[in-house]
């Protein structure tokens, strides 16, 4: 851990793209960036970071672990950027929430944004058009379907 000032700092559990896009969204509107990554995840090739920390892909969970906790009681926001990271925080919830600001909510609703088939039916529940989600597709030609491109 550097001597940098914590005030305007968010710790970002990173995954490549995404994890980039939010590291950059966050530099555009001034606050500063730690970063916890796997050691292949392109965001530690971004100079935008104050701090990058790599955590052991062998029992990554633990490492992740004990990566954050360098930073614990700083009352700095977690933010996932992966499904995965969301299930991490689920599993971890309670530990976490007592030693920084989760970006996430609470555990059930977490879970029903990490099964896909609950995010869906959550969201049209709330009268919110979704995208239609194919869950399970076998043997089907999906230049067949009628699927408009919006690209």
């Amino acid at each position: 851990m550097s001597n940098i000032k914590y005030n305007n700092c968010a710790l970002v559990i990173t995954a490549n793209a995404t994890g980039l896009a939010v590291i950059r969204s966050l530099n555009k509107v001034g606050v500063d960036t730690i970063i916890f990554s796997r050691p292949d995840d392109l965001c530690l090739f971004s100079n935008i970071p104050v701090e990058k920390n790599i955590y052991n892909v062998d029992n990554w969970k633990e490492g992740l672990l004990a990566s954050l906790n360098q930073y614990e009681n700083l009352d700095l926001v977690l933010i996932p950027t992966a499904d995965i990271h969301l299930e991490f925080i689920f599993e971890n919830y309670e530990y976490l929430n007592n030693k920084f600001i989760l970006s996430v909510t609470n555990t059930e609703t977490l879970y029903k944004l990490t099964d896909k088939s609950k995010e869906s039916e959550l969201i049209e529940s709330m009268g919110v058009l979704a995208p239609r989600t194919l869950f399970s597709v076998n043997n089907i030609d999906l230049n067949k379907l009628e699927i408009p491109n919006y690209f």
